[in-house]
This record gives C-alpha cells, sequence and structure tokens, in this order.
C-alpha cells in the first residue's frame, strides 16, 4: 500500500477524477509485475481478477480553514503477497496468481504510473484521453452490475462511462441512471457473495 499527497492551489472541481487516474496507475503496476495477467477495472478503481478484488484506492481531500489550498491524499493497495477474507467479497493477490513481486519495484512502478496518468489527467483536461484509457481496461460493457448508494439499491448493467467520468448504469426498465458514488458489486446484489 502507499498514500500519495497532493496540495492544489484551490478546490478542484475534477478531483473525483483522480480515482480513475489511480485506478490507471495501479493496473499498469500490476501489467508491469505480472504482464498478460487479466485483471479488469472496476468503477470506479479496484482491480479484479476472475471478480475477486486485487486492489483497490480511497482519495479524501479537504481544504485547511482559512486556505484556499486543496489537500488531497490518494491512497492505493495492491494485494502482493497476502489478500484479506472479505465478508460478502472474494478477494486474491498476486502470490496466488502464481507471481511472486518485490514490494519496492512495485512501489517505484506505481509512482512512475501515476505521475504518468495524473500529467495526461491535467486538472481535468485530460478526461477524455483518461475515460478511453479507463474503458479498455474495464470490465466489459453489459456486464451486471448492482450499486449500494447507501440510499438504495440498484441492479443492472454496466454501460460505460459519460463525460464526466462517472458510471453509466444500464436498468431493467430501459432507463439509465449515472453513478457518482456507491458501492459496486460485479454480478451479485450487495452483500451477496461475488
Amino acid at each position: 500500500h502507499a498514500s500519495l499527497l497532493r496540495t492544489f492551489p484551490f478546490a478542484v472541481p475534477t478531483l473525483p477524477q483522480l480515482s480513475l487516474v489511480a485506478g490507471l496507475a495501479a493496473h499498469e503496476t500490476v501489467l508491469r509485475l505480472a504482464p498478460g495477467l487479466p485483471v479488469h477495472l472496476k468503477w470506479p478503481n479496484d482491480l479484479l481478477i476472475d471478480g475477486a478484488k486485487l486492489a483497490g484506492v480511497l482519495i479524501e481531500g479537504r481544504t485547511a480553514p482559512g486556505n484556499t489550498a486543496h489537500n488531497v491524499v490518494v491512497g492505493i493497495g495492491i494485494n502482493l503477497a497476502h489478500h484479506p477474507e472479505l465478508a460478502g467479497r472474494r478477494s486474491t493477490c498476486l502470490a496466488a496468481q502464481g507471481v511472486w513481486a518485490d514490494p519496492h519495484a512495485a512501489v517505484e512502478h506505481l509512482s512512475k504510473a501515476f505521475e504518468h496518468w495524473h500529467d495526461v489527467w491535467g486538472q481535468g483536461v485530460g478526461l477524455p484521453a483518461i475515460r478511453a484509457a479507463w474503458t479498455e481496461r474495464a470490465v466489459a460493457a453489459g456486464t451486471a452490475v448492482s450499486v449500494n448508494t447507501g440510499a438504495e439499491l440498484l441492479e443492472g448493467r454496466f454501460l460505460g462511462l459519460d463525460a464526466d467520468g462517472a458510471m453509466l448504469l444500464g436498468l431493467e426498465d430501459g432507463g439509465q441512471r449515472r453513478i457518482t458514488f456507491g458501492d459496486v458489486h460485479i454480478g451479485a446484489p450487495a452483500g451477496a457473495a461475488n
């Protein structure tokens, strides 16, 4: 696991897009450590191998009182040698895939990959390139998903990303929902094994 602190001179409305940037960096890192491994991104930033979670990202940000600078911490965890047993969710690690990765090499690859994708993103200006790269590495469009927003449980099909990086969820009635937050599960409703 690694955390990165970034300070922006002002609150950037596109900061949630850093989840996509960090997800791309983690994906690239895993493929540097294990070329050819069938790893896919799940919105917004988890990495999966055959539906089991290999890596995840958590982003936290705030503006200091009396200051216009906005501090953001990007935390990225990639399961190299071990993986947690998670209730209702399968997980894995590189070692379980037959790959032995050096943690120092992983952090070095992750740092370089994050800098690359962060530069491409350019505080939102390069989002079209980020969306295209993320989509190439994502679970397939049409994959059954469920989303627990805390207020409701939605089920449908992953349709891709909108122009701002939000997930598009296709509903059974033919409608569509724009998802900007929530716990996304592949196939099964939240709380069920997947």
